[in-house]
């Protein structure tokens, strides 16, 4: 699993959250569950979301760790083909990342 926010690596705490150290950063329950379905597993397929406004980033791919393509609303990898959409107001809201300056980022 890839950090949605930054492409590092995340590793898997005992409780079953991800975790992205470089960040320090911790995946609430709800993703980390949903992405490890949606993008490690592939046991449950990724929705089709768009906002229908300019969302920003840069994202990652769970699944893969590429960059991720902003196009109409939507976050969605060209290699996987996923989709994040539906997730990036939870990411953004309970999941706060710390940047390369030091500073927390959105």
């Amino acid at each position: 699993m890839f950090c949605p926010k930054c492409g590092r690596v995340m590793t898997e705490t005992s409780d079953g959250l991800f975790y992205c150290e470089p960040g320090e950063m911790y995946l609430t329950k709800y993703l980390s569950d949903t992405f490890r379905r949606q993008f490690i597993e592939r046991s449950e397929p990724t929705p089709e979301a768009a906002l229908g406004v300019r969302i920003g980033g840069p994202y990652y791919c769970p699944a893969c760790g590429r960059q991720m393509v902003e196009r109409e609303g939507a976050i969605r990898c060209d290699v996987c083909r996923l989709n994040m959409t539906r997730y990036i107001h939870p990411l953004i809201t309970h999941c706060p990342h710390r940047g390369a300056s030091g500073r927390w980022e959105l």
